[in-house]
């Protein structure tokens, strides 16, 4: 059905990921999400994630098991992204069990539709109506915010058949900036971006996908977030 999220399976017998993360040592659901293996799960699992989608670097079994928050075989985006809303406080749990995402199913019947962009619509403009606030957020790229228009406009385009499907992985993120620096997403590297990195790690700044992927650095082998003082380094030497 057009709309609904691909499963495949991988290989011909999938082990429930439960017995996999208890063969590695992580019998707690609390491990979900915890790529990095250090006991709590924060942004930098989902710029480690992002980093295994790209290429950039290759998980552990362990690791590989624990990314697999939507619980469907594979590593992508969706699964970044799921860590980035858990760290924000708009998820309650990673586990895969309890997630059963369709994206752009607004109302929640299992099909994605018109009916779905008006109800996004009345939500949208305060009317109260209960919504699935994840099947709803199709919109990843640029700033970090809450459900908005950006999330209606592209419904609106799936529906109208200028977009193939509404997982989230297919979506702007891939076709917004991925420059180094640009923690803003506004399409430059300058003081702007110092100034929201400086807010970031004071803790009055939360990030998107997009900005996350933009503000990670690889030092001493390892993935982090650079420091306002290393990106003001950065734009000097550009």
């Amino acid at each position: 059905m057009k709309g609904l999220k691909r499963f495949v399976l991988l290989v011909a017998v999938v082990l429930p990921m439960s017995i996999i993360l208890a063969a590695c040592g992580g019998e707690s659901k609390a491990f979900w999400g915890d790529v990095t293996m250090t006991g709590t799960v924060t942004y930098i699992d989902s710029l480690v994630i992002m980093k295994h989608v790209y290429g950039e670097l290759q998980l552990s079994a362990e690791a590989l098991a624990r990314a697999d928050v939507d619980g469907d075989g594979f590593i992508t985006s969706t699964d970044a992204y799921l860590v980035k809303l858990y760290v924000d406080g708009k998820v309650d749990s990673l586990d895969p069990n309890n997630f059963n995402i369709v994206w752009g199913d607004v109302n929640g019947d299992g099909k994605v539709d018109e009916a779905d962009r008006t109800t996004l619509q009345e939500f949208l403009n305060g009317s109260g109506v209960a919504i699935n606030k994840t099947n709803a957020r199709v919109h990843i790229g640029g700033a970090d915010r809450d459900l908005g228009g950006e999330d209606s406009t592209i419904l609106a385009r799936y529906l109208s058949d200028s977009y193939a499907w509404l997982e989230v992985n297919t979506l702007p993120f891939f076709i917004a900036n991925n420059w180094v620096g640009d923690v803003n997403c506004d399409g430059v590297v300058d003081a702007d971006d110092v100034a929201y990195l400086t807010a970031f790690h004071a803790g009055t700044q939360t990030l998107s996908l997009q900005s996350i992927c933009n503000a990670g650095v690889k030092i001493g082998g390892a993935w982090q977030f650079m420091t306002p003082e290393f990106l003001a380094g950065y734009i000097e030497s550009l």
